[in-house]
């Protein structure tokens, strides 16, 4: 181990520790803001409690269910971040290489070659040997050894080997001549997390066998040689490239097998041939020269980018959450009020309608008034008739069916506007942070529980019946006794001139009942009426305006507190992503102060886009950084909207009179050929440029002649 070497060790520690401490400050200004968050939303729950729904959309409770939901989220949050801040701060003075790949790839093969092992751990056939992660010292670095990808219950191995990727500087990805699909998957994860990747190429060739391990020995280069593993190497950095957006990628080939023989006693007279045929010192060689040359980048990657990419989690879950919120209020408030219009018009005309009916179901009763005092005002038993006559009308069985039908038609709509609510809005989102949380932070199925208030209504309306039938606001008795009192009063003037006094005494009834019946219409109708206000209008309809309004306004507050927070956390990120452009920047040659770079756009590992004002100073810190990281670097210097524009869509070649801008949308016309390298695979490339500048960017291929 040279002084070289040492003194990076060192530099690492140092550096480590450093970046510790920033990052450590800036994720407790994260759970600040967070927890102001948690804080807010009760306040937001509180207000919604000013009115208490009884039996309809408890406002409330809708939004303190999603409350609760989210703070799981946030709590497993800061619990993700605070950890692995922990892990870290107990490894600030190791530097750690991580053997990751498939089952059978190698990886304890190398660990037993390098520490110089007896061979115990070296799998046999589909045994998984390494079943925990097993942490080793070795020439200064910490070397964990992972369980293999793709075993018989490999999903347990995978998470377990997924749980050090945050605490590891470098990774060995160990391949075989025999890529495997789930080596594929595995890499994926690693490049969401940015780490470096080393790839280790093991060429399998069982030297068990004497005649073989002396074929290889002869002639090493037939299966290690550049031609020998070119076409594994091609495939390699394909897949890389293809499946990964990996730009540059390291690929050492050796062979375990012949790495570890070289360590055992049976084999010390051919121990050197094998140890230089292996190709392991061209590995030991690969990971000293990371050390020296990248160690203290590698190091504040660690520190820093882990940060970066778990508070990208974060912010993602909090906007992707208060996206989700704000459609869903948009939708359940655009219902709302369809819904809340049809009731105006329904409510207005009840009354009318009312009046109708109780006209309409009386009118019968009224055109027999003439007919009956003819036939029946001389009769004793006038007054019974008459009540029959009354009863036969059916009023009391009327009246409850009437309202049974105002009440269904109200309700009827209620439900096609919660059934309307929850086709639309049906939800069923998981979320995850770090592997952390897992929830469904609103159900809006349980949202609008309309079951409830039917059976509510329903009883009203059963009350209401009881009400009407116990008031006896009409009294048909009594009309009769009335009417039989004229008709006793006719018969007494009958002598003196009976047919002029028998027919004035029948006008005489027939008014009267007339205007009894019309009493009696205006009772019924004022009952029906007072009983539609108190149960449909008042404690049904009000109510549900209420807390509908109360919980979309609730969502509404709720998704800009999630944004409000969300731009706090994206803010710390972008300090971080400034961070670390700067340190690798001032490790790599290429020192500059933090607050020369302005808008920070970054999709870690992949490519960074920020604004800058010195172009020239740019290009050289552009260029040295995107060396260390492995990463696509744009400086955008300051200048008019077009041209700041056209140069954050590198690498496609855009000119500003290409661009047309307004106000916030962006309309630019390219070339067909330019298309693809402006928008990016999938839109990356397009989407950082517009989170730089704060714009709507549409791309569109000019037509050629």
């Amino acid at each position: 181990m040279g002084d070289d070497y040492r003194q990076a060790l060192r530099f690492c520690a140092t550096a480590a520790e450093r970046e510790h401490s920033y990052a450590s400050a800036s994720l407790s200004r994260v759970r600040t803001s967070l927890l102001n968050l948690r804080k807010r939303i009760c306040t937001i729950e509180t207000r919604s409690a000013t009115y208490k729904a009884t039996e309809t959309i408890d406002a409330q409770q809708r939004l303190s269910e999603f409350a609760q939901s989210l703070d799981g989220m946030i709590s497993g949050a800061l619990e993700s971040t605070s950890s692995s801040l922990t892990r870290k701060k107990a490894q600030l003075s190791k530097f750690t290489v991580t053997l990751f790949g498939n089952t059978k790839a190698g990886k304890s093969t190398i660990r037993e070659a390098v520490m110089r092992g007896n061979g115990e751990t070296i799998g046999k056939g589909a045994q998984r040997t390494t079943r925990n992660i097993r942490r080793y010292d070795w020439n200064h670095l910490q070397i964990v050894d992972t369980p293999g990808i793709g075993a018989y219950a490999g999903e347990e191995d995978r998470e377990y080997a997924m749980s050090v990727i945050g605490e590891s500087d470098v990774l060995l990805f160990l391949v075989t001549d025999s890529f495997q699909e789930t080596s594929i998957q595995a890499l994926k994860e690693l490049r969401d997390r940015n780490k470096p990747v080393i790839f280790v190429l093991n060429v399998h060739y069982d030297l068990e066998r004497p005649v073989q391990l002396k074929k290889f020995l002869e002639s090493p280069e037939r299966w290690l040689g550049e031609q020998a593993i070119k076409g594994h190497k091609d495939r390699i950095r394909k897949i890389a490239d293809d499946k990964l957006g990996m730009r540059k990628v390291k690929i050492v080939p050796i062979h375990a097998q012949a790495a570890f023989f070289a360590t055992r006693p049976e084999h010390v007279a051919s121990a050197d041939m094998l140890h230089v045929a292996s190709g392991i010192d061209q590995l030991l060689q690969v990971l000293t020269d990371e050390v020296e040359q990248s160690g203290p980048i590698r190091r504040v990657q660690t520190i820093l980018d882990d940060s970066i990419i778990e508070l990208m989690d974060i912010e993602s879950e909090l906007l992707k959450q208060g996206k989700l919120l704000r459609e869903s209020a948009f939708n359940l408030k655009d219902k709302f009020e369809t819904l809340s219009v049809w009731l105006d018009g329904y409510i207005g005309n009840v009354n009318d309608r009312i009046e109708y009916q109780t006209k309409d179901r009386l009118s019968p009763l009224v055109k027999q008034i003439s007919s009956f005092v003819d036939e029946n005002i001389e009769k004793p038993d006038v007054s019974s008739r008459w009540q029959k006559r009354v009863e036969d009308v059916g009023l009391d069985r009327w009246m409850r069916d009437f309202s049974q039908q105002l009440h269904n038609e109200v309700l009827s709509h209620l439900e096609e506007f919660n059934r309307q609510v929850s086709v639309d809005l049906e939800l069923s989102v998981t979320c995850e942070v770090g592997n952390i949380a897992q929830y469904d932070p609103w159900d809006v199925k349980r949202t609008l529980r309309w079951t409830s208030t039917g059976a509510t209504t329903v009883s009203a309306i059963g009350g209401v019946a009881v009400i009407i039938g116990s008031a006896n606001f009409w009294n048909p008795v009594g009309w009769i006794a009335g009417t039989a009192a004229i008709g006793t009063l006719a018969l007494s003037w009958f002598f003196k001139d009976r047919e002029t006094k028998l027919q004035t005494n029948k006008e005489l009834a027939a008014k009267q009942l007339r205007e009894e019946i019309e009493i009696m219409g205006r009772k019924v109708a004022n009952e029906v009426k007072g009983w539609f206000y108190k149960n449909i209008t008042d404690k049904l309809v009000r109510v549900v305006r209420h807390d509908t309004r109360q919980l979309y306004s609730g969502m509404f507050n709720l998704a800009s507190e999630l944004k409000t927070t969300a731009s706090a956390i994206d803010s710390e990120t972008a300090a971080i992503n400034r961070r670390l452009l700067v340190r690798t920047g001032e490790f790599a040659g290429e020192s500059v102060a933090e607050n020369s770079i302005s808008n920070i756009a970054r999709n870690p590992g992949v490519r960074t886009k920020f604004t800058w004002s010195d172009e020239e100073t740019s290009a050289a810190f552009c260029r040295e950084v995107s060396k260390a990281l492995n990463e696509a670097i744009d400086g955008i210097e300051f200048a008019t909207l077009q041209e700041m524009i056209a140069s954050a869509l590198t690498p496609g070649s855009v000119s500003p009179e290409m661009v047309d801008c307004k106000q916030n949308n962006v309309f630019v016309r390219l070339p067909e050929r330019e298309m693809g390298r402006a928008i990016g695979k999938r839109g990356h490339n397009v989407a950082l440029a517009n989170r730089l500048l704060n714009v709507r960017i549409h791309c569109k291929a000019e037509e050629t002649t």
